[in-house]
């Protein structure tokens, strides 16, 4: 329509910020954490995992799978 606003909105601004390598590295660089790609290590406030097992043995002391074995007697 004429003289519609073709601005983009504020939602499409932050997935554009979220999901673009430029947008993920501006952020960090604006937290303070530098060019971090990967894991962000624990001296630096992260957890060090690289993957949601990592994530569930860290925070809930999860058992691995050979753990959960031996615990139920299974191996």
């Amino acid at each position: 329509m004429a003289g519609e606003n073709k601005r983009p909105s504020a939602a499409s601004n932050v997935k554009a910020l979220v999901t673009q390598p430029a947008g993920l590295k501006f952020m960090r660089k604006n937290m303070g954490l530098g060019d971090t790609l990967g894991a962000l290590p624990v001296a630096n406030g992260g957890t060090g995992c690289t993957d949601a097992d990592g994530i569930k043995r860290l925070v809930l002391q999860y058992p691995t799978d050979a753990e959960l074995l031996e615990y139920l007697g299974l191996k």
